[in-house]
């Protein structure tokens, strides 16, 4: 809808970069207007929207996400009174606009009063975890996590939420503990292994490849096909050049068209290091015919280096390595937290990219 531009020339007198913002004219070409006009405008479209609910949805869904929390407050309060299907989840979204207006303790109110109405609503619950984190409160973001987690243990955002809520309150170890208490109880729980691989691998003071592998492979044992656990244990497999073990786990894949295209790089990565050029070359290309968007610029680079590898004489392409006790990639402003990594060391894109957009769950704002 409307995206900041921090312009260096072209301002008038008296404004700040920040006072104008880039928007698409009716020829989808961009514009700059200032940032209250476009407020006042957004305020008419709102009203112009009446007691629409899809309009007003995606009224309330793009302000927020573009930082204009009044304006989508509005259209949420709207939808929210009207009620009906579009006004699923509505309460979260007028929880962020709180959020983002520095208002936490209504956000708290908007979300406790949601849950009163739908008990059991984990994204609500999530929500909340996160609002009360915001406010330092990190026993109650543990608390929600485990709710969730105690119905369902593979939640990747309430597995997230324990482990800041436990880094926060200098309690790390006491969350891993709980994670393979989780694994141990329940034989269907194969994130919290995910987890505690991705932590042995990128938090310094946890280093350790080998656990990490072992934790990558015991999560395999139980979800063998998740593209999630494939991804991160053959990256580790990569980087500690266990070549080998890598390409036999993912060589089934080489002809599969419809793979994971972060799997097929991590294959092409290890014949590389192999000195396989010609089968590097292969799953790389047929990598990058199937791969969405979001994949091009990694497939991309990968065939560039393969061929210059070749041209050179090469038949082989050392694995790059991140640096000694690499940290984990910030997720929020609470803390660090793990992110999948492929075989060079690199954090590709979200393991949801290759696939159809999912409504966000959870963490709207």
């Amino acid at each position: 809808m409307s995206q900041p531009l921090p312009p260096t020339n072209g301002l008038a007198n008296g404004q700040k970069p920040e006072d104008l913002i880039q928007v698409l004219d009716e020829h989808g070409n961009p514009l700059l207007i200032p940032r209250a006009e476009f407020q006042q405008a957004v305020r008419g479209m709102v009203q112009q929207a009446g007691n629409d609910p899809q309009t007003l949805r995606q009224l309330a869904e793009g302000l927020l996400r573009d930082g204009f929390p009044a304006e989508a407050r509005m259209a949420a309060e709207r939808l929210r009174t009207l009620g009906g299907p579009p006004a699923d989840g509505i309460e979260s979204i007028l929880a962020g606009c709180f959020v983002q207006m520095g208002q936490l303790p209504q956000a708290e109110q908007v979300l406790r009063s949601a849950i009163k109405r739908n008990p059991g609503d984990l994204a609500l619950e999530m929500n909340l975890a996160q609002v009360r984190g915001m406010q330092g409160d990190h026993q109650a973001v543990a608390a929600a996590a485990r709710k969730v987690l105690a119905l369902d243990p593979n939640e990747s955002g309430a597995l997230t939420l324990l482990y800041q809520a436990a880094q926060n309150e200098g309690r790390l170890p006491d969350a891993l503990a709980e994670m393979e208490a989780m694994a141990e109880a329940n034989p269907l729980a194969w994130r919290p292994l995910v987890m505690l691989g991705m932590l042995h691998a990128q938090v310094p003071e946890l280093a350790d490849v080998d656990r990490a592998i072992d934790f990558f492979q015991r999560a395999a044992e139980r979800q063998p096909d998740e593209p999630e656990v494939l991804i991160n244990w053959s990256g580790e497999l990569g980087r500690a050049n266990r070549l080998d073990e890598m390409v036999e786990l993912l060589e089934p894949l080489k002809k599969d068209r419809t793979a994971d295209p972060r799997l097929l790089h991590n294959l092409a990565r290890g014949y590389m290091g192999l000195g396989k050029p010609s089968d590097a070359m292969l799953v790389a290309q047929m990598a990058r015919q199937g791969a969405a968007e979001p994949f091009h610029a990694m497939l991309d680079q990968l065939i560039s280096e393969i061929y210059a590898a070749v041209e050179a004489g090469q038949k082989t392409i050392p694995l790059n390595p991140p640096p000694a006790a690499e940290p984990a990639q910030p997720d929020d402003d609470e803390a660090d937290t793990p992110t999948d990594t492929d075989a060079s060391g690199a954090a590709p894109t979200d393991s949801s990219a290759a696939q159809p957009k999912k409504k966000k769950r959870f963490g709207l704002f």
